[in-house]
């Protein structure tokens, strides 16, 4: 599986660095999107693990590439054809290809933030003075590899902490003695959205054991509760887990998600970044949403 991990991002590197010059975007555009979504099958045949934190990944790798290759463009540190603003197409593409390697193929530089530094930092002086033998950007003077090195070093350790941070979430959300114990989760039965999403989840296949409640009035709950009040479980929702301790909003749904089978949700809510804009999105939604007496 590393072998092919490897193999298919070089011989994809190489393919679109090699057409980066040509007008017709389709190929490099096509070559990418191939690569990446045969690299995300394998992983999912494969690989379950290295699948289930894939897309929070991918998309550190883009957004953090876009900001870098912009700062090389307006410090002159690079000079790409056409692109006097930001990075071309082309090279972005690279980036979310590359990042299907940190569980793969480049797993061993999770082990050290160093290992990340430097393959980084020699990884792209090597990359770059590649891509400048194909015409396809220019490294303007000495001082430029200094900064490439540097840059990707930091580029790449901070993907590498992002990437620690999901598989101790993957390792939350997967381990089969955490699932086990139990959470109880109360849900608003006067919402006809959350009923009929508890309902869907209830007759998944359950890797975990969740207890559904209901409870319509202050009385239910105190029977089941005191933890919180009626007023703030009606309001978001919430978990007691085996210990007694509380869960809210969204940490609360990965729960329940984690034990009905959907690790991939489960994990993707409360990535690093992604589980504040959740969180957002579920406070705002839960205000909104439509309630029967």
């Amino acid at each position: 599986m590393k072998l092919i991990n490897i193999t298919s991002y070089l011989a994809s590197f190489f393919i679109i660095t090699f057409f980066a010059d040509s007008q017709n975007r389709i190929i490099y555009i096509t070559v990418a999107a191939i690569s990446l979504i045969s690299q995300v099958l394998l992983f999912w045949k494969h690989d379950k693990k290295s699948f289930l934190i894939f897309l929070p990944l991918l998309i550190y790798a883009l957004f953090l590439g876009f900001l870098q290759e912009t700062l090389f463009i307006h410090l002159d540190i690079l000079t790409y054809e056409n692109a006097l603003l930001f990075p071309p197409i082309w090279v972005l593409a690279i980036y979310p290809l590359f990042s299907l390697c940190l569980n793969s193929s480049l797993s061993f530089i999770n082990k050290n933030l160093s290992y990340a530094f430097l393959v980084g930092g020699f990884g792209s002086i090597t990359s770059y003075f590649f891509i400048e033998k194909m015409k396809s950007v220019s490294i303007n003077g000495g001082i430029a590899y200094i900064f490439l090195f540097l840059s990707w070093g930091i580029y790449l350790s901070i993907l590498t902490l992002l990437n620690r941070k999901l598989i101790a979430i993957r390792e939350k959300y997967t381990c089969p003695t955490e699932l086990k114990k139990p959470i109880t989760a109360f849900f608003d039965n006067q919402c006809s959205f959350c009923a009929r999403e508890m309902e869907n989840l209830k007759k998944r296949n359950q890797t975990g054991e969740t207890i559904y409640a209901c409870p319509a009035t202050h009385e239910d709950l105190s029977e089941i509760t005191t933890a919180f009040t009626y007023e703030e479980a009606m309001k978001t929702i919430h978990a007691l887990d085996h210990q007694g301790k509380i869960l809210k909003g969204t940490k609360t749904i990965s729960a329940i998600f984690a034990r009905a089978d959907l690790p991939f949700l489960a994990i993707s809510l409360q990535a690093p970044v992604f589980s504040y804009l959740f969180n957002f999105i579920y406070i705002i939604s839960a205000k909104l949403r439509p309630r029967h007496k």
